[in-house]
């Protein structure tokens, strides 16, 4: 390969490293995310040690997508807190008391 071919070839894959770089570095990375997804990093937080079924409930947030489904439609107000109960314990045996009150006290007013 000649010379001029591999400086070119150098510089380009230093300027795309470089564009990389600054790609993770967004200016909001350090910010709580908002929405959905902030309200489900709060949930995670707020309501440990409560567990839903056999699990935190972060752990079922991150890992069991019925659960995070069937919290996603009460976030979104498609289905109410009273259903989300049922549901919830219909599908997780266990006392999930202190998991739902928790939810329920951080649904966004």
């Amino acid at each position: 390969m000649p010379t001029q071919e591999l400086g070119a070839t150098l510089r380009g894959t230093i300027l795309g490293a470089l564009l990389l770089a600054a790609s993770g570095c967004a200016p909001d990375a350090w910010n709580p995310s908002s929405g959905f997804d902030g309200w489900i990093d709060h949930i995670g937080r707020a309501c440990y040690p409560n567990r839903i079924g056999l699990a935190l409930v972060d752990e079922q947030l991150r890992w069991n997508a019925g659960f995070l489904d069937m919290t996603s439609r009460l976030y979104f107000k498609k289905m109410s807190f009273d259903a989300y109960a049922s549901a919830v314990n219909s599908a997780f045996y266990g006392n999930n008391a202190g998991a739902l009150d928790c939810i329920r006290d951080n649904l966004p007013k």
